[in-house]
């Protein structure tokens, strides 16, 4: 158990590195190392305004229309029985509404 509880702690800690000075100067002689960008000295103010949604003049009329749409869909081998997928879900919520929370899995 100590010997994961180490292994864990070294592989979180092992991205925590200081940048380095070659990394924040502008290096000419060598053009592939990244430079970082300059942060300004104070920061510029900022101004949040809020609009309310603009009230709709037109009420709703039922516009959808149902369409008929005459087609047939075939496969050229067997039908299927097993769809393939590329990975599994999880789902966690209260379905039956009886204050428990059902988990439902996906293949």
């Amino acid at each position: 158990v100590f010997i994961l509880g180490l292994f864990i702690v070294l592989v979180i800690t092992a991205g925590c590195t200081q940048v380095s000075d070659s990394l924040t100067k502008d290096n000419s002689t060598n053009s592939t190392q990244p430079t970082l960008p300059a942060l300004p000295a104070t920061l510029l103010p900022l101004t949040v305004e809020k609009k309310d949604l603009a009230k709709s003049t037109v009420s709703c009329q039922n516009p959808f229309i149902t369409h008929t749409l005459d087609h047939t869909t075939t496969i050229a081998d067997d039908a299927p029985h097993l769809f393939e997928s590329n990975g599994a879900g999880l789902g966690i919520n209260d379905l039956d509404n009886d204050g428990d929370l059902d988990i439902v899995l996906a293949n």
